[in-house]
């Protein structure tokens, strides 16, 4: 992700309120702000896979294990959730509310494109960003 307008501070300090608010301390840097020119680059996982913002893979419901039982969902390693990066993203806009953020070609601010959801599994079987985690659950 690139953000502009904030500075590096700034994205410490969201960072740092979402893991007191939510994420038990269990959110991290993956790629420390990074500056290019005047704008940040940045990643965020979940330290333990398996907890509070972990990401979970898709969920195959029609494969099934040897014995028959469901296939069940594996955590991808260390990744954030959508709802980490929405929380994230939150509360940036309280700290910096001319922030812009850009990621994956989708342009983020205080006032558009927060929480916009995708699908990610496919047509026949739709799976979305915010079903591949166990906040929802």
């Amino acid at each position: 992700m690139i953000v502009k307008n904030a500075t590096s501070g700034q994205l410490t300090e969201a960072l740092r309120s979402i893991n007191a608010a939510k994420y038990e301390g269990n959110i991290a840097w993956r790629r420390e702000p990074e500056a290019i020119g005047r704008r940040f680059r940045f990643t965020l996982r979940a330290v333990k896979a398996s907890g509070k913002g972990g990401r979970l893979g898709l969920p195959h419901a029609s494969w099934t294990t040897r014995s028959g039982a469901p296939y069940k969902q594996r955590r991808i390693g260390g990744a954030a959730c959508w709802h980490v990066h929405g929380d994230f993203f939150e509360a940036l806009f309280k700290i910096a509310p001319e922030a812009v953020i850009t990621s994956g070609g989708h342009r983020i601010t205080a006032a558009s494109g927060n929480w916009e959801d995708s699908n990610i599994g496919s047509g026949v079987e739709p799976f979305y960003f915010s079903e591949a985690c166990e906040c929802s659950r």
